[in-house]
């Protein structure tokens, strides 16, 4: 059962968290979702967008991979440019491969660049999620997700362990190194988190990761969750400008939309 504890200064927040010495991971969310932790591209009510799987077996929706090519258009104009496309993805002009780890690095800098995917963006950073869940929406509280189960994770170093499905997004494995033998087998509603691709200043600043899970309209976390109700949000953004936490520091501009 999820536990709710309400904060009206920085102080109160940090004397809070550090009694959980556990803490994995967080999300700040300026107002009170319906389904808090819900990846954006379902979040919309009705949804636009086209849940029919790409084929039989898989998990993957042809609106995601639709939303996929129309940023790909966007990255071959070069309305949006960035020197991790080549590096990570190769040749923008062909055709995104679903039944490979190119669809991980699309689907990745979509999200960064702010397409609707199935990820969901969290941080290791338990200030950073403060920042986000007081940034705007002042005539209602904001909250911070706090999770503190272990998950399955992956990294850029480590991604070559995901055993390949129908799609990236059909996730049957993640080695963990136990021992180097069996690896873990998450269920369906287990939330998985990798950390992105591409470690550019703005990843880097919000000690951001993303997390998915396998299946349409779920949540993205299970278990251990502990909420931050977030109150006096005003205050709470001078006093966290004062520790660096502003919109400029938060999101560096490295590199840009044309």
């Amino acid at each position: 059962m999820n536990s709710t504890i309400s904060v009206f200064s920085v102080q109160e927040f940090i004397q809070k968290i550090i009694e959980f010495p556990n803490f994995k991971y967080a999300r700040g969310e300026s107002r009170e979702y319906d389904k808090p932790f819900l990846p954006g591209i379902w979040r919309e009510e009705p949804s636009t967008v086209d849940r029919t799987p790409i084929t039989s077996t898989s998990k993957y929706t042809i609106g995601e991979l639709s939303i996929l090519k129309g940023f790909q258009k966007k990255v071959i104009s070069g309305e949006i440019k960035d020197p991790y496309f080549s590096s990570f993805i190769g040749d923008i002009n062909k055709d995104i491969d679903v039944n490979s780890e190119s669809l991980w690095h699309w689907t990745s800098f979509a999200q960064h660049y702010g397409e609707k995917t199935r990820l969901v963006d969290i941080t290791s950073d338990s200030l950073t999620a403060l920042y986000f869940a007081s940034r705007q929406d002042d005539d209602q509280p904001g909250f911070v997700h706090i999770f503190m189960n272990n998950f399955n994770s992956a990294n850029r170093n480590n991604l070559n362990l995901v055993e390949f499905g129908d799609t990236f997004f059909d996730l049957m494995a993640i080695n963990e190194y136990i021992d180097d033998k069996h690896p873990v087998k998450p269920h369906d509603n287990t939330t998985a988190v990798i950390s992105p691709s591409f470690p550019n200043r703005r990843v880097e600043t919000q000690k951001g990761l993303f997390c998915f899970t396998r299946e349409i309209d779920i949540q993205a976390y299970w278990g251990g969750q502990l909420t931050f109700e977030i109150i006096n949000k005003d205050t709470i953004r001078s006093d966290l400008e004062k520790l660096g936490y502003t919109d400029d520091t938060v999101f560096p501009e490295e590199y840009s939309c044309a």
